[in-house]
């Protein structure tokens, strides 16, 4: 489809699309003279004749005018690939291939169109795996829990603690997912309207997600310990996506940490980055892996010490809402049984102090 702008782009040093209408048509309107100047310019006066004149002019007035036409038809082709570019998406769902590099008002038409229709058709593939994922992880554990209902009825009683502590863990999972889900339908609305950020104290929102979490730690008997090398530290944040994405990695770290285990929660500073850690001591990960642990419903997803389900949700999550921080995300680890660090790096920050004291929480 790009090829096709050979005039537009030509004519691209005009930055305002009504410049290049307004070019073509002064060229068109002054080929007439200045072929009629030039002409009279190769004679000699004496030979030319009115009649000469006005042929000459009606000529040129016809190839200006055949010229200008063709080049105004090029020069709404643009036009014409939007027009067939949302034809194509309405009818097909096939993104079309509109350039983005033009800076006129056409050209960021084009740009916001391609960049638009990108967006929409994301939410679509969102929309369709979220449906996928509902009409699969969601109705299997009620049909377990059916099941499992019509066993107990049936058990001896001493089966029946284990089916009851089963059906628990299911409905614990179907929690945890339907919370998931939720999460990310409330972010993708909230992405197209506008997020208030402000600057929060980072270790005392640390400490409250580290609190949430009291009875999981305390029925693992894992400590956290917090510790930080910025005094005061601030971070630009929307407050309630933010703090989701740190319970995700907490809530992580906690899932996969061996019983009388520990977490460390560090925040220190490299240059001008503010970097949070969270590492435990638990199962761990092949280092080859870290990159996918990130991805929506990701196979690398796995129980944790307890046997907690995972959806493959969380973190993808966690990944989405740091970015829209314009931070990113890491994991780490040095293989299976010796833990897993995830680091947070942001560049939107501030600290009230730049000294080196040491603040310290343990859970």
């Amino acid at each position: 489809m790009k090829s096709r702008l050979l005039v537009y782009k030509k004519l691209d040093f005009l930055k305002k699309y009504s410049l290049k209408f307004l070019f073509i048509s002064f060229v068109g309107i002054h080929i007439p003279l200045l072929g009629i100047i030039l002409y009279l310019i190769s004679v000699e006066k004496n030979e030319v004749t009115p009649l000469e004149i006005i042929i000459l002019a009606l000529i040129l007035t016809l190839v200006a005018t055949s010229i200008t036409l063709f080049l105004l038809n090029e020069l709404l082709k643009p036009l014409k690939m939007i027009q067939e570019g949302l034809d194509q998406y309405i009818q097909t769902k096939q993104l079309p291939d509109l350039p983005e590099h033009y800076q006129d008002e056409l050209g960021q038409v084009m740009s916001k169109l391609q960049n638009t229709l990108e967006q929409l058709q994301h939410l679509l593939d969102e929309k369709h795996d979220l449906i996928a994922l509902l009409s699969h992880d969601l109705r299997s554990p009620v049909n377990q829990i059916k099941g499992l209902v019509a066993l107990l009825q049936d058990s001896e009683e001493e089966l029946q603690q284990e089916y009851l502590q089963v059906m628990d863990g299911l409905c614990t999972q179907h929690a945890t997912l339907l919370s998931e889900v939720l999460f990310m339908l409330k972010q993708e609305e909230e992405n197209t309207a506008h997020k208030v950020f402000e600057y929060v104290d980072l270790i005392k929102l640390l400490d409250e997600c580290i609190q949430e979490h009291h009875t999981s730690l305390e029925k693992k008997d894992v400590s956290v310990s917090l510790t930080s090398s910025v005094d005061n530290v601030q971070v630009n944040m929307e407050r309630t996506f933010f703090q989701q994405a740190i319970r995700n990695l907490l809530e992580n770290a906690i899932k996969f940490s061996f019983p009388k285990g520990a977490i460390d929660i560090r925040v220190e500073t490299v240059s001008d980055q503010l970097q949070i850690h969270i590492r435990d001591y638990g199962m761990g990960f092949k280092p080859e892996v870290a990159h996918q642990l990130f991805d929506k419903f990701t196979r690398q997803g796995k129980k944790g010490t307890f046997n907690e389900p995972s959806t493959g949700l969380g973190l993808h999550l966690t990944k989405k809402i740091i970015e829209q921080h314009i931070g990113r995300v890491e994991a780490s680890s040095e293989g299976q049984g010796k833990g897993a660090t995830f680091t947070i790096r942001l560049t939107q920050w501030k600290s009230m102090s730049k000294t080196m004291d040491v603040f310290s929480v343990e859970n």
